[in-house]
């Protein structure tokens, strides 16, 4: 069986709402639907949380700031 998911292991992601960056462990099917291990560290200690795909995002690092100086 395969199973298409929004993000992979390894992947660095975003997490708003703790407004931190962290890294897919590992993926779990719950009842809530598809469940990601996500590990970060806060003040130098690692923590760890499963996360729905909604609670994630995506980070990406290519865009691309646009404007012009005033001074």
């Amino acid at each position: 069986m395969k199973i298409k998911t929004k993000f992979d292991v390894k992947q660095k992601i975003f997490i708003p709402q703790l407004n931190v960056e962290g890294l897919i462990n590992f993926l779990n099917i719950g009842v809530d639907g598809m469940e990601y291990n996500v590990r970060w560290f806060n003040n130098g200690s690692e923590c760890k949380a499963y996360f729905l795909e909604s609670e994630l995002e995506e980070i990406n690092h290519d865009k691309k700031v646009v404007g012009f100086g005033t001074g």
